[in-house]
């Protein structure tokens, strides 16, 4: 039995099989969307609003949220970068069999991918925190930062492969390792986020940390022309590594005796994230 046919708002009746139908389909669940949200959700007004000048006071007197403004900025610098490359990386690797990367399924794959990310990392975080409570020690980094400094470190090995094997394969797994990290990191850096940063000046200070991620992003892609997929591989592999290097930092000024806490508890922040 066929499918019925779609509405093709760029005129006419859109009949399968057609790349259309998925934009439609799109819209239909954007509509169902918004209406739960409008039915659902309350109004954020945000409470009072803070100037430029008060986040920015607070952004430099707190060595943490300029070192989390690092991370972010790095690591998704990164991730961005790779939002333009995967498409002609992949379809570099398949040589003649280019025309045949499915780029639909492929992506779906990556979003699947991000999927079991984030729901790795409350197992990883729950494990870490468990091996902490068996130690003598009783100085511990936070699990959830723990966890995302192990992530970035699979991360620069997901990308950097790319670059040195050219096998459609294996960028094409490698890639698939990136999108898990990805999934991991999103929860994990908005976390950190809860946590270090103000609730009062976080959406200034968020507007700040966007600045050094724009142009990380538009001097790769002002030279992606002159630039070969290896040396994006490694353009992304170097700002995945300052990420971690600042995320060493992080766990370092961070590390306290305090009780373990992971993104289950990110709701209540410690008298350290008060700071």
């Amino acid at each position: 039995i066929a499918p019925a046919p779609f509405i093709d708002f760029s005129g006419g009746i859109v009949k399968p099989p057609s790349f259309l139908v998925v934009f439609d389909i799109a819209i239909i669940m954007l509509v169902i969307a918004s209406g739960i949200m409008i039915k659902k959700w309350p109004e954020n007004d945000g409470g009072s609003s803070s100037g430029l000048l008060v986040g920015w006071v607070t952004l430099t007197s707190n060595p943490r949220i300029w070192v989390l403004g690092l991370i972010q900025a790095c690591f998704e610098g990164a991730m961005y970068v790779f939002v333009f490359s995967w498409t002609p990386v992949l379809e570099h690797t398949a040589g003649d069999k280019a025309g045949a990367v499915h780029h639909g399924y492929v992506f779906a794959t990556f979003m699947v991918c991000m999927m079991i990310g984030s729901n790795l990392l409350t197992v990883f975080v729950t494990y870490v925190a468990k091996k902490q409570a068996t130690m003598a020690s009783r100085t511990h980094t936070d699990p959830t930062q723990l966890v995302l400094l192990y992530t970035m470190a699979v991360s620069i090995v997901a990308l950097l492969v790319p670059g040195i094997i050219s096998s459609h394969f294996v960028t094409f797994i490698s890639f698939c390792v990136f999108e898990v990290c990805v999934g991991i990191y999103m929860p994990a850096i908005a976390y950190q986020r809860l946590r270090h940063v103000p609730h009062e000046v976080r959406a200034t200070i968020m507007n700040f940390f966007r600045i050094p991620l724009n142009v990380l992003v538009i001097l790769a892609l002002l030279n992606v022309g002159h630039m070969s997929h290896t040396m994006i591989s490694m353009y992304c592999a170097g700002l995945l590594c300052a990420a971690a290097g600042a995320q060493v930092f992080m766990n370092k000024i961070t590390s306290s005796a305090t009780a373990l806490g992971g993104p289950k508890g990110s709701s209540k922040v410690d008298e350290e994230g008060k700071a």
